[in-house]
């Protein structure tokens, strides 16, 4: 890689960072570089662009967890039925072409667009901390988004945030913990899984 692209590749990184602070959605950025500036396949660049998603997730659920605001065993279903859909994505992840992948990515850009345009963190509002959703209805709802998590990672953040607090009665601080902890941990096993197939370039991810 030239020094443009490196370069092109630090803002980008930068962008989708304040991007995922602020609102989500950060992977638009990085999986757009990835691929049409890079060069990479589709699959690799999903696969290469888990490692920003570990690096930023790790460091938040360190700062949540050493101001005490992770709750694992309130979230622990919620983080089970996420994790087990998760290992599913990443499976159709692997055996999706190339050109498939490209496919739903240019997809789920326009109708992620819309998304925010709707912005859903609207129906978002201070909640008690007793009781949540039944489980018949938090278990397909978590399994699925861990299957779209485990599939691209791109806006699953924002979708979570919304489902654990409207059906977890949690509150944002502690929806965010739990998030970036879910998302840490089957992330390391993604990255791992797509490594381990060839598909992760550690210069281009740096």
């Amino acid at each position: 890689m030239d020094w443009g692209i490196i370069i092109i590749g630090f803002l980008g990184g930068a962008i989708a960072g304040g991007m995922n602070t602020l609102a989500g959605f950060g992977s638009i950025i990085t999986l757009s570089i990835l691929m049409e500036l890079m060069g990479l396949p589709g699959n690799m660049a999903n696969g290469t662009n888990r490692m920003t998603i570990l690096f930023a997730s790790m460091i938040g659920t360190f700062t949540f967890w050493k101001n005490d605001k992770l709750n694992l065993e309130k979230g622990k279903w919620f983080f089970i039925f996420m994790m087990i859909g998760a290992l599913l994505g990443i499976y159709l992840a692997l055996i999706v072409s190339n050109e498939q992948f490209k496919i739903v990515f240019k997809f789920l850009i326009v109708f992620l667009f819309f998304i925010l345009l709707f912005n859903p963190k609207k129906l978002l509002r201070e909640v008690s901390d007793t009781g949540h959703a039944s489980l018949w209805i938090v278990a397909p709802v978590f399994f699925i988004l861990g299957i779209y998590g485990g599939f691209i990672q791109m806006g699953t953040g924002v979708f979570y945030v919304v489902s654990i607090v409207l059906l977890g009665r949690f509150n944002l601080v502690e929806g965010n913990a739990l998030k970036l902890f879910t998302v840490s941990v089957y992330t390391v096993i993604a990255l791992f899984i797509f490594w381990w197939n060839g598909l992760v370039n550690w210069n281009a991810g740096l």
